[in-house]
């Protein structure tokens, strides 16, 4: 029985370190140093892990099988370092709480810039209709602006000449480009806070409406008739109000979860000197036993 109450102690002790170190890692990616990247929250929490394990394995095998070179003070160094590691983590897992918390505030933000992002789509469509419907109407006035253009009649030069202008506004690959935001913004509708790619889709989606109307501005700059252009214009649109959920600050509970966590990493530890002195005490009895048997044997006389 012993055997498997050391076991259960690795066992819980992984599965708490691991529990805790995915709230720090949600929490590092929701950070604004970091904005979803995946390469650095996994190294985060590899070292996190990599750090603890160690540590807890070294104060394992130094209290079983009493290495000199590191004793008591060693292993309350090595325990130190778990401690330190756990109270930095839990920076993060408190934005990760913040997250949490603010999941709603995540989900109205995600609705209203799909909202933006078909506005500013219509109104763009609206824009390019009355520049191409304002173009005609001065081609139509003045003959001369039309008397060089590919065409048998005057309809037809004004008509392409109309085209013209609306392929510069509104490309081919627009239509293409607006139907693939509308269905990325569909796909993170519904994501949860706890899924590892809404961070990096909120960085994304923090600006993206302003910066699709900017697009529209620079596509819009273009003109036909030697006037200077009326450019696009739409509404400026707020940054991100979900940028500070990583913010370097701590809560009670976070540091609570720390130090359960830390306490729960000293449980293999902790039985480690049990396991191993009964585990002594039981080959002592095994070897009395099979002596004391030999002493029997070797007594009798059989003369």
């Amino acid at each position: 029985m012993r055997d498997f109450r050391i076991n259960w102690a690795v066992i819980l002790a992984l599965i708490v370190l691991l529990a805790f170190t995915y709230f720090s890692f949600m929490g590092v990616l929701y950070s604004k140093r970091v904005d979803g990247d995946l390469i650095k929250g996994c190294l985060f929490a590899l070292g996190v892990v990599v750090i603890v394990s160690a540590c807890v394995v070294i104060m394992c095998v130094s209290r079983a099988t009493r290495w000199r070179e590191i004793g008591t003070a060693g292993q309350i160094v090595f325990a130190l370092i778990i401690l330190t590691v756990f109270g930095f983590s839990a920076i993060p897992f408190t934005g990760f709480m913040r997250a949490i918390e603010s999941k709603s505030l995540i989900q109205a933000k995600i609705d209203q810039t799909k909202m933006d992002a078909e506005r500013i789509d219509s109104l763009y469509n609206a824009y390019v209709d009355d520049r191409v419907a304002s173009y005609r109407d001065w081609l139509k006035a003045d003959s001369s602006c039309y008397e060089n253009a590919g065409g048998s009649t005057d309809s037809v030069k004004i008509a392409n000449l109309m085209a013209s202008l609306r392929n510069h506004l509104d490309p081919p690959l627009l239509k293409k480009t607006q139907d693939e935001r509308k269905a990325w913004l569909s796909s993170i509708e519904g994501m949860s806070v706890w899924n590892i790619m809404l961070p990096k889709n909120l960085k994304v989606l923090g600006n993206a409406a302003q910066s699709w109307a900017d697009d529209y501005v620079k596509l819009s700059n273009v003109s036909f008739d030697g006037n200077p252009p009326l450019l696009f214009s739409s509404n400026s649109f707020d940054e991100n109000p979900l940028k500070d959920l990583g913010e370097r600050n701590l809560r009670p509970l976070a540091v609570l979860a720390a130090l359960l966590a830390f306490f729960f990493m000293l449980l293999p530890y902790l039985v480690t000197e049990s396991f191993m002195g009964s585990r002594g005490s039981n080959k002592g009895n095994q070897n009395g036993k099979r002596r004391g048997t030999d002493t029997t044997v070797d007594d009798v006389d059989y003369e």
